[in-house]
């Protein structure tokens, strides 16, 4: 999600004629998509101790349905959440550089805080209220304790090394500190300075390859660096192709920094293996394809329109919704399609009224008050002023 921040960006291009990221939209469908099929198809029915612990209730022993087995005997079997959230990690890098253009540091922060949290929370309390239902439906108390769930809601969780309540919050943990990049990066990408997004890239590339070799076996905050730096770098590529967007990289190299990053993301990426690094290619491949034919794409099917808009209260609220209903209702005798369906529509349901009630108040809020701490510095002005940088950074904060 990363879908916090995957929206889309349109305006005027600095050579001419009108660019639309409309591709970029409907990709979040896509994505969110993806995760909600790695959940419901894959994790609920194989991942069975992890779901217990998770909801406090017994080991499922539900049968997997036909559509699930089929599901994980496609070529990305497993790996469906890591294409979905290399989709939003991609995206993210192409649209959150916008906020950079027209609002201060101070504004940026109160607009990403406002951004990411107050939906998170709400996501994360309604997810955790399902698991202590569903563990008392099977005689059991609280799976989880409240100081756990407030370090949690206020993604710090990594921090202190705890496990996760719901399995999804590492991909936001990694976007906070994509925020805190592009602070240290904010004057090179305002200034259009390629060389030095990719010199930060290839630094943590490096840093993180460094780390493995010297602290093999390493806990606490070096392994958290070795996890997070190369999908920092991987996010990097997005910002590369925002700068293309823009107008400051040319086709030439916005193809050769991208294929360096992603050749050092394939060789510093430790976890989940050759698997696991091809489905992140497949994502960029997808990305950059959609992103050359972004001058045609205006609309896309209503489905994934709609996806796109409640992905991220999707995505922070249905892991534990998801289990629970699952989980309560095989146990009661369901067929595992019917318990699919219900499952699907409550947190579909959930999600919009997050959307509609907590999602589009807190952005609007957050909106007034990083507009309030300031624009962004006068040394970039002709940018910030422009139709194009306007429409870009109020589009980053949806």
């Amino acid at each position: 999600m990363t879908p916090a921040d995957s929206a889309p960006s349109a305006g005027p291009a600095r050579a001419g004629g009108t660019d639309y990221l409309m591709f970029a939209q409907l990709l979040r469908g896509v994505a969110a998509l993806c995760v909600v099929i790695a959940h419901a198809l894959g994790s609920f029915w194989w991942s069975t101790a992890e779901i217990a612990r998770m909801l406090g209730a017994p080991d499922s022993t539900a049968i997997p349905p036909a559509l699930a087995i089929w599901v994980n005997g496609t070529p990305f079997g497993a790996f469906w959440g890591v294409f979905g959230v290399a989709l939003f990690f991609l995206i993210s890098g192409l649209v959150v550089p916008f906020s950079l253009l027209r609002l201060s540091r101070g504004g940026f922060v109160v607009a990403r805080v406002f951004r990411l949290l107050p939906t998170y929370m709400a996501g994360l309390l309604l997810g955790c209220a399902a698991a202590v239902v569903c563990a008392h439906w099977f005689g059991q108390g609280a799976p989880m304790r409240w100081q756990v769930l407030l370090v949690q809601a206020l993604l710090l969780r990594d921090l202190v090394g705890w496990p996760s309540l719901d399995g999804v919050d590492w991909t936001l943990l990694v976007e906070v500190k994509f925020y805190l990049l592009c602070l240290l990066l904010a004057a090179p990408i305002r200034a259009e300075r390629t060389a030095a997004v990719v010199a930060a890239g290839v630094t943590l590339f490096g840093v993180a390859a460094w780390l493995g070799w010297a602290l093999p076996g390493v806990h606490g905050l070096a392994e958290l660096a070795i996890f997070t730096l190369p999908l920092l770098g991987f996010m990097l590529i997005g910002v590369l192709f925002h700068l293309h967007h823009r107008g400051g990289l040319s086709t030439p190299g916005l193809l050769a920094g991208a294929a360096l990053l992603m050749g050092a993301f394939m060789l510093t990426r430790p976890v989940g293996g050759a698997a696991e690094g091809r489905c992140y290619a497949a994502a960029l491949l997808l990305f950059a394809g959609l992103y050359a034919a972004r001058r045609r794409i205006r609309r896309g099917p209503w489905l994934l329109r709609g996806l796109a808009e409640i992905s991220y209260p999707l995505y922070a609220s249905h892991a534990l919704i998801l289990y629970a209903v699952l989980r309560v209702t095989t146990q009661a005798g369901w067929a595992a399609v019917p318990a699919l369906a219900v499952a699907l529509c409550v947190v579909l349901t959930v999600a919009v009224l997050l959307h509609l009630l907590v999602e589009r108040p807190s952005q609007r809020l957050g909106r007034r008050l990083a507009r309030g701490a300031g624009p962004a510095p006068s040394g970039q002005a002709c940018a910030a002023r422009s139709v194009f940088a306007r429409l870009g950074a109020r589009l980053a904060e949806r």
